[in-house]
């Protein structure tokens, strides 16, 4: 028999001593001779083990002590979670101030140098004015 096969023989076994029923008899008179050699001191071992087990009730000052304790590694872990959850919003806040920081400096930029530009184009047409001026006298002057 293999070693599958008793895994599978042992759990059958195990699942119906569970449920209250006892399948020994069956189980060994399903194999030959020398399997039933080998496999009958397991389950005669685990329906001893299951005749001493009895289901125990457990103590009132165990039940409220251990709820507490969950209650407590709960309120911890939700605590943990808010912090993180507020770390995170903190940190996306930085990271939106940072980005707008960001674009108001290069929208203030473009404007300052549009602006700039419409200065120096405007002190241009004054200065190509006045030269005109100038040429358009010089001019007059010299034709007569």
């Amino acid at each position: 028999m293999s070693e599958q096969e008793l895994v599978d023989v042992l759990s059958v076994h195990a699942d119906s001593l569970k449920d209250g029923v006892d399948l020994t008899d069956e189980l060994l008179a399903a194999k030959t001779a020398e399997e039933s050699q080998a496999l009958e001191p397991l389950l005669r071992l685990a329906r001893e083990v299951q005749a001493t087990l009895a289901p125990v009730t457990p103590r009132a000052d165990f039940v409220s002590g251990l709820k507490a304790e969950l209650r407590a590694i709960s309120r911890k872990a939700a605590a943990e979670v808010r912090a993180q959850w507020e770390t995170d919003r903190r940190r996306w806040i930085g990271i939106a101030a940072v980005v707008g920081a960001l674009v108001y400096f290069a929208g203030l930029t473009w404007v300052s140098v549009r602006w700039s530009l419409a200065i120096l184009s405007f002190v241009a047409g004054l200065l190509g004015l006045r030269s005109a001026r100038a040429a358009a006298t010089k001019t007059r002057v010299a034709a007569p």
